[in-house]
Formats: C-alpha cells, structure tokens, sequence
C-alpha cells in the first residue's frame, strides 16, 4: 500500500500534524532517523511488508513512525501518539518522566492537565517520586528504582479516577518499545476496523504492571 494512501487514512481518521505534512516532507524526517537509507529504501520500508524490512503490514511502520520527534527534538510529527522506548527513561531519569507526563496531557486533547511536575529521589538514593497537579488535583507517585514500566500504567489508572471521555491505548509488536495513543470506544474500534492493528486500551493490556502503592 503507497505511503501517500497510508497517510490519507490517517487523516481521515483524525490525525494533525505539527508542521506542513506531505509524503516529501516525511520522508525528509525518515531520512534524517536512517542516514543509512536511501529515498527508494524509506518508501519500501513503509510500502511493502513482506519486503526487506521492518515493515510486518500496512499502517505498521507508519504508525510507530508517526510518533517519533523531529530530528531528536521536543517537537514531535504528530500530538495524537507517541512512540516510546521503556530503555528512554534510563537517559535521563527525572527529565524524561517529566517530559513524558507532559505528552500523555497533550495526548489526552485536554481531559488530562498536568501543572507544577516534580521529580526527584528520595533521600539522594535513586527511589523516585514525583508530585504534581491533574485538573488541579494534588497527586504525588511512588515510582520506585530501576525502570518503572508501572509508571505507564498509572496513566491508565488515572483516566479510570478521573472518568474521562477517552482512554490510552497501547500497539506494540511484541518488543519493548510500543506506540501509545488515546481514543473513545468508538474511535479505537473505527481504528482497528480500517488498519487491521490490534490496538488496545492500556487498561486492558496487560502490557506493563500494576502500581504498587
């Protein structure tokens, strides 16, 4: 299926982008993530899926694509999914789980506004807590060492208390990294029926444990 057809679906189904989107410009942004490619190996990559690379079905790549920044900076393709990598959070602990908090509000259109966000570890150990604001809601998580996949799965748990409209929902391919998003019902069903991924609540996943406090 033809890049340019691929990304026509995303539109129709409700996606923006951050700055002019266009097949070129794409794969202008590809070309910078794979220096190694050449245009003609960008456009298989998405095109093909039994072809010679990671691409497993159409939408696939081009929807973990869709979530990556632009040349390794804040500003991200698109505001309705991310792609993340659990390893992310070993860069640079308290920054990225703070950056992190702020694109899962942005994600959430609004339902999820998340103020005054601190990190830290407790007593110069590396225990992590963080404490902030949700809808002006005083919050303060337990994160725990090492990396707390848990940490995701609050973010589920907080739409459940919060009762809001849409919920975070997970795609991944069986790896550690995975593409999280945020949709109704409807909308997660209308995805599914059109690109044949297997998209999922988070809540539902089972992708990531439970938090232990």
């Amino acid at each position: 299926m033809k890049l340019r057809e691929q990304i026509a679906v995303f539109i129709n189904l409700g996606y923006t982008f951050n700055y002019p989107f266009d097949v070129n410009n794409f794969i202008n942004v590809i070309k910078s993530m794979y220096s190694d490619l050449s245009i003609e190996e960008i456009e298989l990559f998405f095109e093909f899926p039994d072809g010679r690379f990671i691409s497993k079905k159409p939408y696939h790549s081009l929807y973990f694509h869709l979530g990556c920044s632009i040349n390794n900076t804040d500003t991200f393709i698109t505001n309705n999914c991310l792609w993340w990598d659990l390893e992310a959070f070993d860069i640079d602990g308290r920054t990225e789980f703070i950056k992190f908090m702020e694109r899962m509000g942005i994600m959430s259109r609004g339902e999820l506004k998340f103020t005054e966000i601190i990190c830290y570890d407790n007593n110069g150990d590396d225990d992590k807590y963080m404490e902030f604001k949700v809808n002006g809601i005083y919050k303060k998580w337990h994160l725990g060492f090492d990396i707390p996949n848990s940490y995701i799965q609050r973010f589920a748990l907080l739409c459940e208390e919060l009762t809001t409209k849409g919920k975070f929902t997970i795609y991944d391919d069986g790896a550690q990294h995975f593409v999280l998003d945020y949709a109704t019902e409807q909308e997660l069903l209308n995805f599914n029926a059109i690109t044949m991924l297997n998209r999922k609540f988070l809540i539902d996943a089972n992708f990531f444990e439970h938090p232990i406090d």
